[in-house]
C-alpha cells in the first residue's frame, strides 16, 4: 500500500434520474468532516484525529475504512455509544510497555497516544509495546504503522474483532477478521506497508458494496447456510444481528431471567418454527408435509438463552430439514441444561449429551418402551404424579442410550392432562425439572413475536437471499425492541410496545422520554413566522 498525493475528491450524488459529481479539496473535505463530528457530540481535537485517519484511508483507496464510516461515527457519537469527548488515559508499565485506556471513545486519539509513546520509548530501549483497551473501531491499521516507519521504526499492529469468519468447510462465524499491519522504513523510498485482515476480504469492502447496491465476487462471503453468496447484504445482516446482540449482552441491556431458579447452570431452549411460503412465488422452498401434500416454507431453528430470552444460535434451513439433525450440530458446555420438545427425541444424542455432562429436559415419546428401576418419593402439595428412574428396553434403544434416565409425570391443571417429562438430570427436585420445561414456553413467545408483531409473514422479495435478509432484518428489529423494552420504565408489554412504535414512527419525539411516558403531552414545535418583503412590518 503506497500513498499517492492527490488534491481533490469527487463524490457522486443521486439526483432524480441523473447523476452529478461534486468536487472537494482535501482541506475543505477535512473541515466539513470535522464540523460534522463536532456537531454530533465530539471534541474538536478528537474529531481532527478521526478525520485525518479517514481521509488517509480514502487516499489509499480503502473505501471501507474511509469517509463511508463518517455517518455511522456521527450517529454513534451523538447517541453516546462512542464517547466523543473522552481523553485517553496513558499508563506506563515498566520501561518499555504502555497501556492506553480509550475510555469507550474513538480509537484514533488513543492510537495517536500509542504512536507518541512508542516513538519516545523505542529510541531508548530498542523495542516497545503499547496496548489500547476500551476503544471503538480502529480503522485502517496500516495508517499507524506507517507513521512509525516514517520515524525510522519497524511497526506491527494487531487488533481483535467480533467473530465473523467461518472455519474452512463451516458455516457459522467463529473467528474474528483480526487485522494485522506491518510497516518498515526504506532508504530514500516511501515505507513498505502491509495491511491485511485474516479473512478473504476486509469487512468494510462488503459494507461499501452493500451501501452502493453492488454484488460482491463469489468467495468473499457466505450466507447463513455456509453457501458462497454474491449479495453483500446476505452476509452483513446476519453479522450485524450477532454484533449488536453481543454488545447489548455485554452491557446488560436485555433484561434478566424471569424465573428465579436456584441453580447456576446455563439454561437454554431449542426449537424451530416453520414460516409458510407460497409455492408459486417461492418454488425453491418446496417440501412435502408429513400429513400429505406439498407446501412451501423455510424453517428457523433457534437456541434461546434464558438469561435474557434472546438467541445464542439461529439457523435458517429448508422446511423439510428435521429438527434432530440440527440438534447434532451443537456442542454445549458441561453443566448446560437444554429444554426441548419431543421432536428432538434421539437416544444417540441423549447418550452423547449424558457422556459430556450436558443435561436435557424433554417430553417422552408416547410409544417409548422402558423399565422402571426406582420409584422416588413425591413432593407434598405439588402437581407431580410420578418420579421414576428408568432404563430404555425398546429395540436398539438400550444400545443407543444405556444410561439411566428419569421419568417425571406432571399434572397440567389448566388443560387437565398429564405431561410426561424425560431427563438425564438425576439430582434436581422434580418440581425444578417441571419448572425448567415450563420455562421452555419462552421460545414459543419468541417465535410468536417474530412472526406476528414484526409481520414476518409478508415478504418483499422472492429469492432465497431476499427471504433470508428479511428474516434477519426482523430479528434485528426484535433485538432493538427488546432493548427498548428493557430501557423503558413504563411497564410495556412487548406487543403493545411494537404496536405503539409502529404508530409513532413519523412522530418527532424524544424516544426515551416517550418510552417512559407515552401518554404525556408532546412538546409543541416552535412557531416560525415567515416575513415576506413588502408585506406587513419589517
Amino acid at each position: 500500500m503506497f500513498r499517492e498525493p492527490d488534491t481533490s475528491f469527487s463524490h457522486t450524488f443521486p439526483k432524480m434520474n441523473a447523476v452529478s459529481k461534486t468536487y472537494y479539496s482535501i482541506e475543505n473535505l477535512r473541515q466539513l468532516a470535522v464540523q460534522a463530528l463536532v456537531e454530533h457530540n465530539t471534541d474538536v481535537g478528537n474529531a481532527r484525529l478521526v478525520v485525518d485517519a479517514l481521509i488517509a484511508a480514502e487516499i489509499d483507496g480503502l473505501k471501507g475504512h474511509g469517509l463511508s464510516r463518517l455517518p455511522s461515527y456521527c450517529a454513534q457519537a451523538k447517541s453516546g455509544k462512542v464517547k466523543g469527548h473522552e481523553v485517553p488515559k496513558v499508563t506506563p508499565i515498566g520501561l518499555a510497555a504502555t497501556r492506553i485506556d480509550a475510555g469507550y471513545g474513538f480509537a484514533y486519539p488513543a492510537l495517536d497516544q500509542a504512536i507518541r509513546a512508542l516513538t519516545k520509548v523505542t529510541y531508548q530501549t530498542g523495542i516497545a509495546v503499547a496496548s489500547v483497551t476500551h476503544s471503538h473501531h480502529c480503522g485502517a491499521a496500516g495508517y499507524y504503522v506507517e507513521k512509525l516507519a516514517q520515524k525510522g521504526l519497524i511497526g506491527l499492529l494487531f487488533a481483535n474483532t467480533p467473530k465473523a469468519i467461518a472455519p474452512w468447510g463451516g458455516r457459522d462465524a467463529v473467528f474474528g477478521t483480526n487485522p494485522i499491519a506491518f510497516a518498515v522504513p526504506r532508504k530514500e523510498k516511501s515505507p513498505l506497508v502491509i495491511d491485511l485482515a485474516l479473512s478473504k476480504v476486509a469487512r468494510g469492502k462488503i459494507m461499501v458494496a452493500g451501501r452502493d447496491k453492488k454484488s460482491i465476487p463469489e468467495g468473499w462471503a457466505l450466507d447463513s447456510q455456509g453457501k458462497p453468496t454474491t449479495d453483500p447484504n446476505a452476509a452483513m445482516y446476519e453479522d450485524l444481528f450477532w454484533t449488536m446482540l453481543q454488545r447489548f449482552r455485554n452491557s446488560g441491556s436485555l433484561g434478566n431471567r424471569k424465573r428465579n431458579f436456584r441453580f447456576k447452570n446455563k439454561l437454554l431452549s431449542l426449537d424451530s418454527t416453520t414460516i409458510s411460503l407460497c409455492l408459486n412465488l417461492f418454488p425453491w422452498a418446496q417440501y412435502r408435509r408429513a400429513k400429505g401434500g406439498v407446501k412451501g416454507g423455510v424453517k428457523v431453528h433457534v437456541l434461546l438463552d434464558h438469561d435474557d430470552y434472546m438467541p445464542s444460535f439461529i439457523r435458517i434451513t429448508e422446511a423439510k430439514r428435521h429438527d434432530r439433525t440440527v440438534a447434532h450440530d451443537f456442542h454445549f458446555k458441561p453443566g448446560s441444561i437444554v429444554a426441548l420438545d419431543r421432536a428432538y427425541n434421539d437416544y444417540k444424542l441423549f447418550l452423547y449429551w449424558t457422556v459430556n455432562k450436558v443435561y436435557f429436559v424433554t417430553r417422552q415419546k408416547e410409544n417409548a418402551i422402558y423399565e422402571v428401576v426406582e420409584e422416588r418419593p413425591l413432593p407434598q402439595n405439588r402437581p407431580i404424579l410420578a418420579d421414576q428412574l428408568i432404563k430404555l428396553t425398546g429395540a436398539n434403544a438400550q444400545e443407543k442410550c444405556p444410561h439411566l434416565l428419569r421419568r417425571i409425570v406432571v399434572w397440567d391443571k389448566v388443560k387437565e392432562r398429564e405431561i410426561v417429562l424425560l431427563t438425564n438430570h438425576l439430582e434436581f427436585g422434580s418440581t425444578t425439572i417441571a419448572a425448567i420445561y415450563k420455562d421452555r414456553w419462552e421460545i414459543e413467545i419468541f417465535f410468536k413475536t417474530l412472526k406476528q408483531h414484526l409481520k414476518i409473514k409478508t415478504f418483499i422479495g422472492t429469492s432465497e437471499n431476499a427471504l433470508r435478509i428479511q428474516i434477519w432484518t426482523a430479528l434485528i428489529a426484535l433485538l432493538l425492541l427488546k432493548y427498548l423494552h428493557h430501557l423503558s420504565q413504563f411497564g410495556w408489554s412487548m406487543s403493545n410496545l411494537a404496536t405503539m412504535l409502529r404508530l409513532n414512527l413519523f412522530t418527532y419525539r424524544d424516544l426515551l422520554l416517550w418510552l417512559h411516558n407515552p401518554f404525556g403531552e408532546p412538546p409543541k414545535p416552535p412557531i416560525v413566522q415567515l416575513v415576506l418583503p413588502g408585506f406587513g412590518q419589517q
